[in-house]
């Protein structure tokens, strides 16, 4: 009988040792974790998201198959077609088209996310980035109600300071953020930033995310590169500035491992958006 006990006694002393063993080497594992860094579930897997200079990043941790999405480039949507003005007739989609392709991009169970979502929510298990590049009015007049009949959002990216009559106003910038569009920055004059002083591209980069948080009253996370040119020390600046997330002119998918030089597809006049498109 007493070694019966005597063995229930060992058998309890060893389960004891093996409990705070495990709890150990969980908190072990935990304190190695990078300081600033946090586990967020989305519907498509876990990221980490890390915060490093004051920014919030969420970057891959491959959990989530690289962490890919698509990412379009719109510029005008217009019904254009100038011969004598090939780049303006490339750079434009006609709006029956852009309804069309809004139409597949649904059809395909794609569902349109912005920046600032990526932050803030759970994302859809096809998500989508539908940006739009330098302000233009025709995305007031043109794409905003094709996107509203479709249930969609996007990301406008405003040159501040161009007063040509081209461009949407402030109160309609407003009045796009507090529908659910995100408004980002794209400088205030669209210089080349790879060009010139560091002093200059920063007011630039800067200058203009103040400018457009006046006008919208919300915190402006995402920057584009005029005409897709930076280097290294315009990156830097972007990070300083305090976006969370770039784009560029660079073809391909856009890979969140580098949340500031994110890669876009281009849509032009004649584009098959289905390319761009997993079925």
């Amino acid at each position: 009988m007493r070694k019966k006990r005597h063995f229930k006694t060992i058998l309890l002393v060893c389960l004891a040792v093996l409990i705070c063993a495990g709890v150990f080497f969980v908190s072990m594992k935990f304190a190695k974790a990078p300081a600033g860094e946090q586990k967020t579930a989305t519907a498509t897997g876990t990221v980490a998201k890390i915060t490093t200079g004051g920014n919030s990043v969420i970057i891959s941790d491959g959990t989530i198959a690289g962490y890919q999405i698509p990412i379009m480039m719109y510029h005008h949507i217009r019904d254009y077609n100038d011969p004598t003005d090939q780049i303006g007739t490339n750079l434009s989609v006609a709006p029956a088209k852009f309804a069309s392709q809004l139409d597949l991009i649904q059809q395909d169970g794609y569902q349109t996310i912005t920046f600032n979502d990526i932050l803030t929510k759970p994302l859809p298990k096809k998500p989508i980035i539908l940006s739009f590049d330098d302000g233009y009015q025709n995305f007031y007049d043109n794409a905003w109600p094709e996107l509203k009949k479709h249930n969609m959002t996007a990301v406008v990216y405003i040159i501040v300071n161009d007063n040509s009559g081209m461009y949407m106003t402030p109160t309609e910038i407003k009045e796009l953020s507090a529908s659910g569009v995100e408004v980002g920055s794209h400088t205030l004059s669209h210089p080349d930033l790879s060009k010139g002083t560091i002093d200059k591209a920063k007011a630039e980069i800067f200058d203009s995310k103040a400018d457009l948080e006046k006008i919208t009253g919300t915190k402006v996370v995402s920057f584009c590169y005029p005409s897709g040119k930076y280097n290294d020390a315009v990156i830097d600046a972007v990070k300083n500035a305090g976006y969370d997330f770039a784009v560029t002119t660079n073809g391909g998918i856009a890979k969140f491992s580098d949340p500031l030089t994110l890669n876009r597809h281009r849509m032009n006049s004649d584009t098959n958006i289905s390319a761009y498109l997993s079925k």
